[in-house]
């Protein structure tokens, strides 16, 4: 997929969403995490099959890792096996 095809997607301008609101101090990530539980259980299972997509794509050798984003690097690496053979079916 191209670039330009990538920017003018709604992935693409909710993960830019994401950024700007995570992009401060006073965000919490417990806060986040229970307030997925408040999602109806089928896009439950969408988020966390778009967290592994994401991982997966981290874990990829061309996915650019320096001191800032080390540690999320090496987990995804770490984690990959159980992700890769993890199913989350649509439902």
């Amino acid at each position: 997929m191209e670039r330009y095809e990538i920017e003018n997607s709604k992935e693409y301008k909710l993960a830019k969403h994401i950024e700007n609101v995570i992009n401060t101090f006073s965000f919490n990530e417990q806060v986040f995490a229970e307030s997925v539980r408040y999602f109806h259980p089928t896009l439950q299972q969408s988020f966390v099959r778009i967290m592994k997509t994401t991982l997966l794509a981290m874990a990829q050798k061309n996915w650019h890792a320096d001191g800032r984003n080390k540690a999320s690097k090496e987990l995804a690496l770490q984690i990959q096996p159980a992700l890769e053979n993890a199913c989350l079916p649509f439902v």
